[in-house]
């Protein structure tokens, strides 16, 4: 978690004028969130706010903003002055996967810009030991073998 918050405040720092510190505003930063409390993007949304205020020396408050597949969360934070004390903390997913099923309002491309990556994780393909295919590629075949008869 020293890592990722490490790097969190070398972003944030990148984009200070030359000698300002940390202390770039004197209002608190929100950090949103597409989730409801609770989830694993609010708590490690509240670790780096702790960690975040004890550094800007400024409250950091974690607001969730849940629905719409992240998309209201995107639009909130789109909707707030581009003044650096709103930030969102989120999963790829929501700027990556989202705009392509859901009509979200926003252009991911264009109306937002990542900071920081602050958190990776790996992604496991299971099933249960009566499906049929052994690997992705047996189970892709068995899908499109399938259309409509199966749920994941």
């Amino acid at each position: 978690m020293r890592r990722s918050f490490v790097l969190l405040s070398m972003a944030l720092a990148a984009t200070l004028p030359a000698g300002s510190a940390l202390a770039f505003t004197d209002k608190p930063v929100k950090l949103i969130v597409p989730a409801p409390p609770g989830g694993t993007i609010d708590v490690f949304a509240r670790i780096i706010s702790d960690q975040l205020a004890n550094e800007l020396k400024q409250p950091v408050i974690v607001e969730n903003r849940p629905g719409a597949g992240g998309a209201m969360a995107v639009k909130y934070m789109l909707s707030q002055p581009a003044d650096g004390n709103t930030l969102l903390v989120t999963v790829t997913n929501i700027l990556t996967e989202v705009p392509h099923v859901l009509k979200g309002g926003f252009d991911a491309m264009k109306d937002v810009k990542p900071v920081s990556q602050m958190a990776r994780s790996v992604m496991v393909f299971i099933a249960s030991p009566q499906f049929p295919a052994k690997d992705a590629k047996e189970a892709l075949a068995y899908i499109k073998a399938h259309p409509g008869q199966l749920s994941f």
